[in-house]
């Protein structure tokens, strides 16, 4: 599973609020093909070589997580605030 909604190397300095609705887009997308889900959860290996399971509530899960880190970002943006250090909690 990728994040499709995170920043484009070369574009230094992504607006927050772009990646939100990307994210928001992103996640619907996936919701969607849901209802067909057969109980199994998806086993991938990562990157790292480290298993990964994916189940759709660990999906939504995550990337609500992400949404939040991305919404501290706007937050900040909009208050002038300099922009918050992500968590890492929504990694996908």
């Amino acid at each position: 599973m990728t994040d499709d909604a995170e920043p484009n190397p070369e574009q230094a300095d992504p607006n927050p609020g772009q990646l939100v609705v990307a994210a928001v887009d992103r996640c619907l997308e996936l919701a969607r093909t849901w209802h067909a889900w057969d109980g199994r959860p998806i086993a991938r290996t990562m990157d790292d070589g480290m298993p990964n399971t994916w189940t759709p509530h660990k999906a939504l899960r995550r990337i609500a997580d992400h949404l939040v880190d991305h919404l501290h970002q706007v937050e900040a943006l909009l208050a002038g605030a300099p922009r918050c250090p992500m968590s890492g909690s929504g990694g996908l």
